[in-house]
């Protein structure tokens, strides 16, 4: 970091304006560049490591990424208007594509592009317009230029106390929000998912334009909350759930400036803005929820419920960004690095901030199924109050009586490194489990084998539409938790969930959120692939599975420690596919064809 992160009271020469505003912008572009590197190291890492293995490209949150790539997938096809849920058999009405993946899949249909390598390259567009509409939003809340730099490094690597020892190995949501939600955190959502990144763009963007329509006193004020509204009717299609936390916390700031001392045509002009922006997203709500009515497959997907965790994690997943955003607000008096705003400017400032970060975090507590989706975009008003803080306790604490004991770049350089622990930590984690091929969810590879690879080609070009497949998982032998009881159990699913994101061909069970009754049928393929099922029961089950192919992939070489497991399961396998026709398939993988 540099001395961008604030500036001298007054300026020596009619030029240091400009070469402090150039200075502050290579500052910002700088944090850009590191964090989009960053962002791409995990991935670059395993890719360098993959030897004579097929590198996937997907780490963290397997599951969904193969969901966003059988989206892109099929919006590059022939129907690109119309997607269905690859990871079920059961009959199913589709739905339109969201608008993000329609646009992705049209490009990967234009270049060529695999669709993870679109993935991913949407990954850092959307990461460089996100912070271009942050800076366009700190223009509008009056926030002073010699912050932005160190707001954007806070926006980009912040995150809470996740990674101190103790906390760092807890599991599961009783932990804090910084090791395992993507949608909490910026850095995460750099490092993951174009979906979050292109959601976080709409809702500042809707924010910003709101502002500044509700003070502007020409004609302009209606283009801009006309295009307000756009932007909310398009956050509806691609990401629902955050028109709720947008519309709670503009609610917020909307009822509390209508009660606050201020002239009237301000608030007629607010409450003008908001009602103009508030009909045009209503066609795509109830487009939503009519789709949502209309096809049981889709409403179930909907209702899989995904709780908040408790208050407590999410504030040590914020840690010291959120003491230090309440620091910002609960300061009594302007520090003197704030001197050139006006009290009224700096007021309604803080007051969108704070009202911002609460609608969002009232939102997560809400009795829907899907609370903790709603998290994403809280860490942006934090870590931009957190940005005004940092200066002012500076100000305050660490330089007494205009001495400095420490000077700024250094003080604001420690405090976002000692904030970034977490996503650093993060960031090994990946690795590391990129080295045991392995990813966060304990049953996928990070890489699979040519010959499994082959596979997939070989399913690409020689099967037909309407036709299914379902990939066996891999079976070991499992210790219960908090138990010495061992059991054989499911191992690896890599490849029935891949294999539908890639080929397009519905499995009967790959996905726990995407295929219905996800539990109940992997307990039954798993019975079915280790034999635990008699024989006939094995031919009822494969008959109920309706699949077109079935493929076994485990072999004693493939498993450690595995081998009398994986030749019982070939040996089950070949004796219930005695009828079905065997297709060519590469070494260590045998795929049959369902004489149905």
């Amino acid at each position: 970091m540099s001395d961008n992160f604030i500036e001298a009271e007054t300026s020596s020469s009619e030029h240091e304006p400009d070469l402090k505003t150039k200075r502050s912008l290579w500052g910002k572009v700088a944090i850009v560049a590191l964090v989009l590197f960053l962002s791409n190291l995990p991935y670059l890492y395993a890719f360098l490591k993959r030897e004579d293995r097929i590198y996937l490209g997907i780490g963290f949150n397997f599951d969904d990424v193969c969901v966003y790539l059988s989206w892109i997938r099929q919006a590059a096809g022939a129907t690109p208007l119309h997607v269905f849920n690859v990871f079920t058999t059961q009959p199913q009405n589709g739905m339109i594509a969201n608008p993000l993946f329609l646009l992705l899949g049209l490009i990967s249909r234009v270049t060529t592009l695999s669709p993870i390598l679109v993935f991913h390259l949407s990954r850092l567009v959307f990461g460089g317009l996100l912070f271009w509409r942050l800076e366009k939003l700190l223009g509008t809340l009056s926030i002073l230029s010699r912050n932005h730099v160190l707001i954007f490094a806070l926006v980009a690597f912040s995150s809470g106390l996740g990674w101190l020892p103790g906390l760092w190995e807890r599991d599961g949501i009783a932990s804090p929000i910084d090791r395992w939600q993507p949608e909490a955190i910026t850095f995460l959502s750099l490092l993951l998912n174009p979906l979050f990144l292109a959601s976080l763009c709409l809702q500042i963007s809707i924010f910003d334009f709101l502002l500044r329509a509700e003070r502007e006193k020409t004609r302009l004020r209606i283009r801009l909350s006309f295009t307000a509204g756009f932007l909310a009717a398009l956050l509806t299609l691609i990401h629902t759930y955050d028109l709720i936390s947008v519309s709670l916390a503009w609610s917020l700031y909307g009822i509390a400036r209508l009660v606050s001392k201020g002239e009237r045509e301000s608030k007629i002009r607010l409450v003008s803005s908001t009602l103009i922006a508030s009909l045009l997203p209503l066609p795509a709500l109830f487009w939503m929820i009519a789709a949502l009515r209309s096809d049981a497959l889709f409403s179930a997907r909907a209702a899989v419920e995904t709780p908040s965790p408790s208050p407590l994690w999410i504030a040590l997943g914020y840690g010291l960004v959120s003491l230090l955003a309440f620091y910002a607000l609960l300061a009594k008096r302007v520090s003197n690095i704030e001197n050139d705003l006006s009290k009224q400017e700096t007021s309604s400032q803080h007051l969108f901030l704070s009202l911002w970060s609460l609608g969002q975090f009232i939102a997560l507590y809400l009795p829907v199924p899907f609370q903790r989706k709603m998290i994403q975009g809280l860490h942006l008003p934090l870590a931009i109050l957190a940005g005004v803080a940092i200066p002012l306790f500076w100000e305050r604490v660490m330089k007494k009586g205009g001495r400095t004991k420490i000077s700024f770049p250094f003080f604001a350089t420690f405090a976002v490194a000692i904030l970034s622990l977490s996503n650093l930590r993060f960031l090994l984690r990946e690795m590391s489990n990129s080295d045991n091929n392995l990813v966060q969810t304990g049953q996928h590879r990070a890489y699979i084998t040519e010959p499994e690879w082959k596979t997939i080609e070989w399913l690409r070009a020689n099967t037909k539409p309407g036709e299914s497949l379902q990939a066996l998982p891999w079976l070991a032998l499992i210790s219960a938790p908090n138990s010495d009881r061992r059991f054989i159990g499911v191992q690896d699913m890599t490849l029935p969930l891949l294999i539908p994101a890639l080929t397009g061909l519905p499995a009967y069970c790959a996905h726990f959120g995407e295929t219905p009754n996800f539990g109940a049928k992997l307990s039954n393929l798993s019975s079915f692939t280790s034999g635990k099922m008699p024989l006939e029961k094995r031919l009822a089950f494969k008959k109920e599975m309706n699949t077109t192919y079935l493929l076994f992939t485990q072999t004693p070489a493939i498993v450690s420690g595995s081998s009398e497991i994986a030749a019982t399961a070939e040996r089950v396998f070949r004796e219930t596919t005695a009828t079905d026709r065997l297709e060519p398939s590469p070494i260590q993988t045998i795929l049959t064809h369902n004489v149905r």
